[in-house]
């Protein structure tokens, strides 16, 4: 994916699922991201600084972790 599309989302992460999803035509980004240990910062574009912001709306699905040992 990287920066394919000049719209500054170099070195983006996607999932197949999510590829999939957006070919649906369904939105993106995501109401919920499924993938948190990807680590990923949502961000979207201030039209009023024309800066890139973090994006509130895409909220980070909760992980169970297992001890490990």
């Amino acid at each position: 994916m990287g920066n394919a599309g000049g719209g500054g989302q170099f070195g983006l992460t996607l999932t197949r699922a999510e590829v999939e999803a957006v070919m649906r035509g369904e939105a993106w980004p995501p109401a919920l991201d499924t993938e948190p240990w990807l680590r990923r910062k949502w961000t979207k574009l201030d039209a009023a600084t024309g800066k890139m912001v973090r994006d509130g709306a895409v909220r980070v699905a909760r992980v169970n972790r297992v001890a490990s040992g």
